[in-house]
């Protein structure tokens, strides 16, 4: 019984995590697509993953995240990575 109550809150924890993620992790994406032949035309991007699927971006931010730690990363190189790319982004006009 002990294995399934601990099964269960492993379960809802994760389920918990999830749901966090999604509700903590924004990540801002500034792309428009310039189209001709259409009236206003622009395509924003992020419209249209956020219709798809809310939170997309901050979910394939999180897995790369986990994939890059199980590969063996430090969670410091990590954020040294986020922080260079946000700044990069940022300058080119991507956030």
């Amino acid at each position: 019984m002990i294995q399934v109550l601990t099964k269960c809150a492993s379960v809802l924890g994760l389920m918990m995590v999830g749901a966090m993620t999604a509700q903590m992790v924004n990540v801002p994406l500034n792309l428009v697509v310039n189209t001709t032949g259409t009236e206003g035309g622009e395509v924003v991007i992020a419209d249209i993953l956020n219709s798809v699927f809310p939170g997309l971006l901050g979910v394939c931010a999180l897995f790369l995240m986990v994939y890059l730690i199980k590969k063996g990363w430090t969670p410091t190189k990590l954020i040294l990575l986020i922080f260079a790319f946000a700044l990069v982004g940022a300058a080119i006009g991507l956030f």
